[in-house]
C-alpha cells in the first residue's frame, strides 16, 4: 500500500524546509507497509521515523511533556546531554529552545526532533506568553538561518536539514506568523483517513475476531466496519476490533462492536427486545397521550419501526451514520406535538430520562449557534462547550426535541442540515459528535397562518376544514417556507416523509380533554386535601361553554380554561374557607368584572 500523501509530502520537503508543522489528525494510527510487505499500524513518531531512516537520518528524538526527551530511532543521546535535557521530564520554553537549537546546529548525519503536543504551548486562542514567544521566535530564527546537515546517505543529491517537527491538533494552534509566515517552516496537514484507508486497516484488524479465519467473512465485515466508522479515524477501526475481541463479539456483529466503541454501551437500546415489544403495542399508548391524532400517531409509529429495524433512510444508501429517525411535527398550537415527543421517549427507552428539549426561540440570533455547538477558541463560552453537542456526547441514545424550529436563526438550520445528512456535528473544540443513535423531532406552527405583505396574518387553515385539507395546506406551506423563504430546499428534502401534520382539536376531542383535565384536578385535590370534587350540571355547562368556545389554541386552550375557570377560584375558596366535609361541590360558575367566581357547597 502506498504511503499517505502527507507522509510523501514530508519526504519531499526534507531537503527544502528545516522545520515542519504537522497539523490535524496527529493522534491517529497510520497504515504503512513494513519490511516484510505486511501492513503495519504505526503512530506519528513511527511514521516519521520510517521516512527519516530511509533518508539516511542518524536518529529521531521525541519530546513529550511530562515524559521528557528521548531517542526513539538511531543514536543521538549526546544531543540530549549537550542540550542539558537528559533525564528531565518537563522542559520549559527556554530549555525546549535550547534543545531545538542543539538539534538544528548539529553537524554530521541529519537528525530529527518531534515535539509532541505543541498545541499546549499556546492558549486556546493561539496566543502565547512571553516565554513561548521567545521560544518560537528563536525557533523561527533557526529555521531561517538553517543550513543542511551532513551529506545525504540515501544516494539522493539533495541534502536534508536537521528537521524539527511540531505536532499540533489544529493549524492555528501556533501563531500564524510562525506557521505560515516563515519560508523555511512547512505546514503539512494530516487529514482524517478516507474509506480505502479504513478498509485496509479493517482487513488487518478483523482477522483476530471470532470467524476471522474466513477471508470472505473478513472482507464483508471490513466493509461493514468502514460504513459504521464513517468520519472516524483508524484508531476507531483498531479500537473496534480490540473491543470486539475483549467482549467476544463475533465478526458477524461488527456493527454492534462499532456502536459499542462509539457509545460505550454494548447493548443497543434500539435493538433490545423490550423496545420492540413496546413499539409493537405502542399505538394505544401514543394515542392515549395525544387524543384525536390517530393518523399522526400511525405515521410516527411507522418511522419508529423503521428506526428499530435499522432501515430508516435505507433507500438513500450512504454510511448509515445518520440519525435513527427524523420527525417534523407541524400543525396548530396545543394539539400534542410536544407531548407526542415525550411519549415517544417513554415508548423507546421506558422513561423520559433520555428526553431533551431545546426551545429554539432562544436561538434566534446568528451567534446563538455557539450555545448549541460551543464557541470557537478565543471566544466567550469556549470552556463551557455546546449544549447540544455536550448532551449527545454524554448520552448518545436520546430523543431530542427542537421546539418551534422555525424561530431559530437560519445559520442554525445549516447546522441541522449537516446532522441530517452526515449524522455528525463538529463542536467548538474541533471534536466530532455523532448523532447515529438519536431520534430528532422538530416542531413548527408554520402553515397555520399566512403572513401578508403588510405584515398582518390570516388563517391558512381553520378548525372547520376537513383533516385532509388541513394536512395538504400545512404541508404545502412548509415546502414553500423551506424553498422560497429560507432558500434551503435541500433541508426540506432531507426531512423526507418525516413531516407529520397534526389536526386541530375537534369539538368531540375537546370534550374528552376537558374531562381528562378535570379528572387531574380532582385527583390532585384528593391527594393534597383529602377532598372529592363534583361539578353540578350548571357549573359544568358554564365551564364547557367557555372552554370549547374557541379551539384555535387546541388542548392548551382547554387546559388554560380549566385553570382560569375552576382551579384559580377553587384555590382562593379553599384558602379562605376551611372545609368541614369530604366533598366540594361547585354548584355554579360565573364571571364578574373579568374574575371567575364559584358557588361552592360542602
Amino acid at each position: 500500500m502506498n504511503e499517505p500523501d502527507w507522509l510523501r509530502e514530508v519526504d519531499t520537503v526534507l531537503c527544502v524546509d528545516a522545520q515542519i508543522v504537522v497539523a490535524g489528525n496527529v493522534r491517529d494510527r497510520y497504515l504503512l507497509t513494513g519490511p516484510d510487505d505486511q501492513l503495519d499500524l504505526v503512530d506519528l513518531a513511527g511514521a516519521l521515523s520510517r521516512v527519516l531512516v530511509r533518508r539516511g537520518y542518524a536518529a529521531l528524538l521525541r519530546y513529550v511533556p511530562g515524559l521528557g526527551a528521548t531517542v526513539i530511532a538511531g543514536d543521538a543521546g549526546d544531543l540530549l546531554r549537550r542540550a542539558a535535557v537528559e533525564g528531565r521530564t518537563t522542559l520549559g520554553p527556554p530549555e525546549l529552545a535550547e534543545l531545538v537549537a542543539t538539534v538544528g546546529e548539529h553537524r554530521g548525519a541529519p537528525v530529527g526532533l518531534l515535539i509532541e503536543y505543541a498545541s499546549q504551548l499556546t492558549a486556546s486562542d493561539g496566543t502565547a506568553d512571553d516565554a513561548t514567544r521567545q521560544l518560537l521566535t528563536r525557533a523561527r530564527h533557526h529555521a531561517l538561518t538553517a543550513v543542511p546537515a551532513g551529506p545525504p546517505r540515501d544516494g539522493r543529491l539533495g541534502t536534508p536539514y536537521n528537521t524539527i517537527f511540531w505536532a499540533v491538533d489544529r493549524e492555528h494552534d501556533l501563531p500564524t506568523w510562525f506557521t505560515t509566515g516563515t519560508p523555511s517552516i512547512r505546514l503539512v496537514s494530516i487529514p482524517d483517513p478516507a474509506a480505502p484507508q479504513r478498509l485496509a486497516a479493517a482487513r488487518v484488524c478483523l482477522r483476530r475476531l471470532d470467524g476471522g479465519e474466513d477471508p470472505h467473512a473478513v472482507e464483508a465485515a471490513a466493509h461493514e466496519l468502514v460504513a459504521a466508522t464513517d468520519g472516524m479515524r483508524l484508531r476507531a477501526v483498531l479500537g473496534t476490533a480490540e473491543l470486539a475481541v475483549d467482549q467476544r463479539i463475533p465478526l458477524t456483529r461488527v456493527r454492534d462492536a462499532a456502536q459499542a466503541y462509539r457509545t460505550g454501551v454494548v447493548e443497543d437500546p434500539w435493538r433490545h427486545p423490550d423496545t420492540r415489544r413496546r413499539i409493537a403495542a405502542g399505538e394505544k399508548q401514543l394515542a392515549s397521550a395525544v387524543l384525536g391524532q390517530e393518523p399522526a400517531v400511525r405515521k410516527t409509529l411507522d418511522l419508529l419501526v423503521r428506526s428499530v429495524m435499522g432501515l430508516n433512510g435505507a433507500q438513500a444508501g450512504g454510511s448509515g451514520g445518520r440519525p435513527r429517525g427524523v420527525l417534523f411535527f407541524a400543525g396548530p398550537t396545543g394539539v400534542g406535538k410536544t407531548e407526542l415527543a415525550k411519549a415517544i421517549t417513554r415508548l423507546i427507552f421506558g422513561n423520559e430520562d433520555s428526553y431533551l428539549r431545546f426551545d429554539m426561540s432562544e436561538y434566534s440570533t446568528e451567534h446563538s449557534e455557539a450555545r448549541l455547538v460551543g464557541a470557537p477558541p478565543g471566544y466567550t463560552g469556549f470552556d463551557a462547550g455546546g449544549q447540544l453537542t455536550g448532551a449527545v456526547r454524554a448520552r448518545p441514545f436520546r430523543v431530542i426535541l427542537f421546539d418551534e424550529i422555525d424561530k431559530a436563526h437560519p445559520a442554525i438550520l445549516d447546522k441541522f442540515l449537516q446532522v441530517l445528512e452526515d449524522g455528525r456535528l463538529t463542536d467548538g473544540r474541533g471534536s466530532t459528535v455523532l448523532f447515529a443513535d438519536t431520534l430528532l423531532v422538530f416542531t413548527s406552527n408554520k402553515g397555520v397562518l399566512t403572513r401578508n405583505p403588510d405584515g398582518s396574518t390570516t388563517e391558512n387553515v381553520t378548525v372547520d376544514m376537513p383533516r385532509t385539507e388541513v394536512e395538504e395546506r400545512v404541508r404545502s406551506a412548509i415546502a414553500e417556507y423551506f424553498r422560497r423563504d429560507l432558500q434551503r430546499p435541500e433541508l426540506f428534502n432531507r426531512l423526507g416523509d418525516g413531516i407529520v401534520v397534526f389536526d386541530f382539536i375537534r369539538p368531540e376531542i375537546a370534550e374528552d380533554l376537558l374531562a381528562l383535565f378535570l379528572d387531574r384536578v380532582a385527583e390532585r385535590l384528593h391527594r393534597e386535601h383529602g377532598l372529592r370534587l363534583e361539578l353540578a350540571p350548571p357549573s359544568m355547562a358554564a365551564l364547557r361553554a367557555h372552554a370549547l368556545a374557541d379551539l384555535r389554541n387546541g388542548g392548551r386552550g382547554v387546559a388554560t380554561a380549566v385553570e382560569t375557570v375552576v382551579v384559580n377560584p377553587l384555590a382562593r375558596h379553599l384558602f379562605a374557607t376551611p372545609q368541614t366535609g369530604s366533598t366540594v361541590v361547585i354548584e355554579n360558575i360565573a364571571c364578574h368584572d373579568g374574575s371567575w367566581q364559584l358557588a361552592v357547597s360542602s
